[in-house]
C-alpha cells in the first residue's frame, strides 16, 4: 500500500488533437488545472504528430517537464530536454540491449536527455506499461532489486473500468479490433476480467464514488507504487471537465 498519494504524470496524447484542446487558449486553462492539482509532467510522444509542436508553441517544457519517446521530439516541444525518453512499444524481435545500446548511441551526439536519464544501462530503463494484478508477486519485485521505476500506463485500464459489460459487447471506445490492432481486446476482454467489471461498479456504488474515481484512488493510494522511488501513475482527458473529474 502506498504511504502517500503518489504523484500523477499526465498523458498528452489529447493536448491540440481537436477543438478546442488545439487553440493556445484552451491548452492554458488544462495547463493551469494541471498546475492546480499539483501535476508537474507531461508525456508525449512523436506518434501525436503535430500536438507535440502545440506544446511547444505554448511553452509547455516551460512549466512542465516533458517526457517522450522519440529524439526529433525535442525540436518540435521547443525544449533542450526531456525528463524521461521512453521506448514506446517494446520490439520483441531486438534484444533490449541491442535497443538501450542504440539509445545511448544518439544521446551524447544530440544533448537532449537530463543528466539522470542520460546513462541509459538496464538498471536505470524506465517503461511504461500496464500494471496487472498479479504485479505485485511478479514484476515489482524484480523492478525493485534493478532499481527501475515503474510507470503505470493506464489506470483505467484503457477505459475498460469505466464501462459497461454490454458496451464492452459492443466494442465502444478501444474494445474492437480496429483500434491498436484489438490489442485492449486481447488483454481484457475476458469472462474473468468481466466478472471482476461487474463486481468493480457494486464496489464504487457501495462506496458513494464513480468507477473511475475508484480506480485512481486505488493506483494513487493503495497500490504498490512507491512515491518516494519515482513510480507515477499516467492518467489522460479529452477535455477541461473530465480533467476535474480525474
Amino acid at each position: 500500500m502506498s504511504a502517500a498519494p503518489v504523484e500523477i504524470l499526465f498523458g498528452g496524447a489529447y493536448l491540440g488533437k481537436f477543438p478546442p484542446l488545439n487553440t493556445p487558449e484552451y491548452l492554458e486553462e488544462m495547463y493551469s488545472a494541471l498546475s492546480k492539482h499539483g501535476v508537474a509532467a507531461i508525456d508525449s510522444s512523436q506518434l501525436y504528430g503535430e500536438r507535440e509542436a502545440m506544446l511547444g508553441t505554448t511553452k509547455a517544457g516551460e512549466r512542465f517537464a516533458i517526457d517522450t519517446k522519440w529524439m526529433e521530439s525535442i525540436k518540435k516541444l521547443g525544449v533542450s530536454h526531456v525528463d524521461v525518453f521512453y521506448i514506446h512499444w517494446p520490439d520483441t524481435q531486438t534484444l533490449i540491449s541491442e535497443t538501450l545500446a542504440g539509445v545511448q548511441e544518439m544521446m551524447p551526439r544530440r544533448s537532449t536527455i537530463t543528466e539522470r536519464s542520460k546513462a541509459i544501462s538496464f538498471r536505470q530503463f524506465t517503461r511504461a506499461t500496464t500494471l496487472p494484478l498479479h504485479a505485485g508477486e511478479t514484476l515489482l519485485p524484480s523492478l525493485r532489486n534493478l532499481s527501475i521505476v515503474f510507470r503505470t500506463y493506464s489506470p483505467l485500464a484503457g477505459g475498460f473500468l469505466t464501462k459497461t459489460r454490454q458496451q464492452i459487447a459492443d466494442g465502444a471506445g478501444r474494445f474492437n479490433d480496429d483500434v491498436y490492432i484489438g490489442v485492449y481486446n486481447h488483454m481484457f476482454v475476458k469472462s474473468a476480467c468481466l466478472d471482476a467489471l461487474d463486481k468493480w461498479r457494486t464496489v464504487a456504488e457501495s462506496e458513494g464514488c464513480s468507477i473511475a474515481d475508484l480506480a485512481y484512488r486505488w493506483v494513487s493510494c493503495h497500490s504498490l507504487l512507491d512515491k518516494e522511488l519515482g513510480d507515477r501513475p499516467l492518467v489522460g482527458a479529452d477535455s477541461l471537465r473530465r480533467l476535474e473529474e480525474t
